[in-house]
């Protein structure tokens, strides 16, 4: 299922919204390419391999969701998200490989890999009702 498209009136026209941002921090950058096609109408998705360049886009630009892998390799997804401030941490959805990884700390909303296109739009949409 995709999201509805957003229309607002302006002027008595009818102009599309922008689709809302997600943020997507895998170093799995297949994956996260995959992710971000099949979102593509439901966001606009941009891709961080690494947790430096997450920080730097989180400092930079602000995001309506962001899905996290736990397990990343210079730090776990959990403690980066930890140094988060309050209000970005969120907007977090975790994803794990493992269910070890999954089931730890259930705070956030997780995905257990592989997951269904429709179990990410759940987990999405609990972060971002814009996207249901």
């Amino acid at each position: 299922f995709y999201a509805r498209p957003s229309v607002e009136t302006r002027g008595g026209y009818l102009r599309r919204m922008p689709l809302p941002r997600l943020l997507v921090i895998d170093d799995d950058t297949q994956l996260a390419r995959a992710l971000g096609r099949m979102l593509r109408h439901t966001f606009r998705t941009t891709i961080a391999p690494t947790l430096t360049d997450a920080r730097s886009l989180l400092a930079a630009e602000s995001f309506d969701v962001i899905l996290c892998d736990i397990r990343m390799p210079s730090m776990s997804g959990e403690l980066f998200v930890a140094t988060l401030p309050e209000y970005v941490s969120a907007l977090v959805v975790f994803m794990s490989g493992d269910e070890v990884s999954a089931n730890v700390a259930p705070v956030h909303p997780r995905l257990l890999k592989p997951f269904t296109k429709e179990e990410l739009l759940r987990a999405v949409a609990c972060r971002c009702p814009a996207a249901a």
